[in-house]
């Protein structure tokens, strides 16, 4: 059989199917593993970030701040940013992030802060930056403030020196203080003064144009290249009434209280029979022309022997026959709490007779033995005469007892008005100055003694004083504790004395001798209380 040639269009179906298969196996080729690259370009690792800046950290209050940048890591789509309080980097907090700046905010201050990146794109990751730390600035709050003096600078303008702390790395502080009690930093008139820093360890700051007689309320902050810190506790003042300034003429009387518990403090060491020594050291180096004593039963008896107060002598006592009340024949038992007073004989003489006292009425069935004792003296250089008085009102908490403290105060004013009526005193009473422990002060929910004296023209000591010998916030009573009570708004002194009208208070002082910011020689749950007053003549 002879072969036939092909067929011309046979052919060329032939040669297109050929040329077809041949250009599909070269592209099944072109995309093997082996061949990415010639197909397309790979999607590139993101480089390292070169640069990483934490700039300086800011505070405010008890908050602080990092703003972080950093240089573009080329390829990278996002950022990936590692936070941790360790330089090793453990347990970092992972933010991420389009741009190239982060703000960390609500950071601890004082606490030192590490950063480092690295750029992102898809699933690859570009090395970490290097690793940058700053700590936190840890701008102190000041703890208080207080004030040293007051004074009238008219019948209508009064000014205190106020006091606070110095906080490390402050360049200077923000002042705002209000009248009235209310909320200092939102009060609508407020008054905000910026005080330059000092290196001393006690700022300062004087502020004038404050309404006398009336209460002004501050708060403090400090501020740096950092920032702010959050303000200080709110303090509070009662200024100088104009009627207090300096008599034309006076006569002055020295006058402090002391709460010794000779009976109630009976542990180891508080025994009555081992603190009467230094109890007595005390009161005479207190250099006072009268010394108020309350739960005084074992320690009036020492303080008038022959061992005790030399130089001065017994006042009045409640219940020992100087005063009204009898002491049930149990003077142990029944006068625990006995007031009394003492006087320096070499300025102040008592009149003979006038020594008196009362029992105060028990309230809500406590507290029976509290009472008051008072005498009438002369004081030797001018011939001038005042009346002063050892206080003990009930001592319980609760809305009844300071109720009955108000029904005591008025019980108290009562009977001494009724000792110097005016048949037999035309030209008025004597002023009088009461001193005490009357277990009120003007945080209480209700003071009623100082609402009870003030409607009677007198004030505490506390509140009217020109100048402050002790720091004011640091409470009377102190519980037998080495480590001072502290009250930063008002002190909260259970013991007083209290002034009458007109009175001028020179100063005030808490006696308890202080080391290292403890008390170093405590005698008493109570600290004694000292007071210079000018009685105008």
């Amino acid at each position: 059989m002879r072969a036939s040639a092909p067929r011309p269009r046979r052919t060329a179906v032939a040669l297109l199917v050929a040329a077809l298969l041949g250009t599909m196996l070269t592209a099944v080729l072109s995309t093997a593993p082996g061949n990415e690259a010639a197909a397309a370009p790979r999607k590139a690792r993101p480089a390292k970030v070169k640069v990483l800046k934490v700039g300086s950290p800011r505070v405010k209050g008890d908050v602080a701040t990092l703003t972080t940048r950093w240089s573009k890591s080329r390829n990278a789509k996002r950022y990936r940013v590692y936070v941790a309080t360790n330089t090793a980097m453990r347990k970092a907090q992972r933010i991420n992030l389009k741009g190239r700046k982060l703000v960390l905010r609500n950071l601890r201050p004082g606490v030192r802060y590490c950063v480092r990146v690295r750029g992102v794109s898809g699933r690859k990751l570009g090395k970490l930056s290097k690793r940058v730390c700053r700590t936190t600035p840890r701008l102190v709050r000041p703890a208080r403030l207080w004030v040293t003096t007051q004074q009238l600078s008219s019948p209508t303008s009064s000014a205190i020196t106020l006091n606070w702390p110095r906080t490390p790395g402050a360049t200077s502080y923000e002042l705002t203080w209000a009248p009235g009690g209310g909320n200092v930093l939102t009060d609508p008139q407020r008054s905000t003064l910026k005080v330059a820093a000092r290196s001393t360890a006690v700022q300062t700051r004087v502020i004038t144009g404050l309404r006398p007689g009336k209460v002004t309320c501050f708060q403090v902050r400090a501020r740096s290249k950092y920032g702010v810190s959050t303000h200080s506790p709110q303090g509070c003042k009662f200024t100088m009434p104009a009627s207090r300034a300096v008599p034309a003429a006076s006569y002055r009387l020295d006058v402090a209280t002391f709460n010794v518990c000779s009976s109630a403090c009976t542990k180891a060491g508080r025994a009555w029979s081992a603190r009467r020594v230094a109890v007595r050291d005390r009161i005479l180096g207190m250099d006072v022309d009268v010394v108020a004593i309350q739960e005084g039963t074992r320690a009036t008896s020492y303080l008038e022997s022959a061992d005790g107060l030399e130089g001065y002598v017994k006042g009045c006592q409640v219940g020992d026959g100087y005063g009204r009340d009898d002491d049930g024949g149990d003077p142990e038992a029944s006068q625990w709490r006995n007031q009394s007073l003492f006087v320096r004989a070499a300025t102040y003489t008592v009149v003979p007779g006038t020594a008196d006292g009362i029992r105060f009425a028990a309230v809500n069935g406590l507290s029976e033995y509290h009472g008051v004792c008072w005498v009438e003296l002369v004081h030797n250089a001018t011939g001038q005469h005042v009346v002063v008085a050892s206080v003990h009102l009930t001592h319980a908490s609760g809305a009844v007892y300071d109720q009955g403290r108000y029904a005591q105060t008025e019980q108290l004013l009562a009977a001494i008005a009724a000792a110097y009526p005016p048949s037999t005193h035309p030209g008025g009473a004597p002023p009088v100055v009461m001193a005490g422990d009357f277990n009120s002060h003007r945080q209480a929910a209700y003071d009623g003694p100082r609402e009870r004296f003030e409607r009677n023209g007198f004030h505490d000591a506390f509140d009217v004083a020109a100048r402050y010998e002790s720091t004011p916030y640091q409470n009377s009573f102190n519980g037998w504790s080495e480590v001072p009570r502290t009250s930063t708004r008002w002190g909260n002194h259970l013991d007083k004395v209290v002034v009458p009208a007109r009175a001028h208070v020179a100063s005030w002082r808490i006696v308890e001798p202080m080391s290292g910011g403890r008390y170093s020689a405590l005698l008493s749950d109570h600290s004694a209380l000292r007071a210079s007053v000018l009685l105008p003549r």
